[in-house]
C-alpha cells in the first residue's frame, strides 16, 4: 500500500508497509529515475510535501492507521453498514 502527492513539479510517495519514501523532481527527472529523499538539497521540499500530504489525508478523512480493513465509500450510510 502507498499514498502520495503529485504536483506539476514534484511527486512524493510513501510505501506504508516498507516505511519508505520517494521524492521526484518531475521537471528535471520526468522518468522518475532519481529519488531525492536522501539528497540534502531536497530536504525542505521533502518536509513541505510531507506536511501537504498529511493535510490532504485529514481533509479527505483518511485514517493513517487504516490497514485497508475499513473501506469508505464516501456515503455515510453505506460506510456505517460496512463497519
Amino acid at each position: 500500500a502507498h499514498i502520495g502527492l503529485r504536483t506539476r513539479e514534484m511527486k512524493l510517495i510513501h510505501f506504508e508497509g516498507l516505511d519508505q519514501w520517494e521524492l521526484y523532481d518531475l521537471i528535471t527527472d520526468p522518468g522518475e529515475m532519481n529519488n531525492l529523499v536522501a539528497n540534502p538539497d531536497s530536504l525542505e521540499q521533502f518536509k513541505a510535501m510531507q506536511v501537504q500530504l498529511i493535510a490532504m489525508q485529514k481533509a479527505v478523512g483518511d485514517d493513517p492507521n487504516d490497514i485497508g480493513d475499513q473501506p469508505r465509500t464516501g456515503n455515510r450510510e453505506l460506510d456505517a453498514i460496512a463497519v
